[in-house]
């Protein structure tokens, strides 16, 4: 018994899958905007936390900077 091209061509086009690269596309950057959406957030807490902690620095060595230069003032109008 012999088949018909027909009927082989018929079998074989509707036995492949469809294309699923849209949906896999989509998974894709469903996960890439999840973690943008958890990353972005705490880049943004630790840069301002690293800010403020920069400029208390600052702040600290003006301050000593400033008790240093008062204590020689006043050592040098005693003498």
């Amino acid at each position: 018994m012999q088949s018909s091209p027909t009927s082989l061509n018929a079998a074989t086009s509707t036995s492949t899958p469809p294309n699923p690269t849209p949906q896999t596309d989509v998974a894709r950057s469903n996960t890439i905007i999840s973690s943008l959406a958890i990353v972005l957030p705490v880049v943004v807490v630790c840069a301002i936390v690293g800010y403020r902690k920069y400029r208390a620095t600052i702040l600290r060595r003006r301050i000593q900077r400033l008790n240093q230069l008062w204590q020689l003032e006043s050592s040098q109008k005693l003498s």
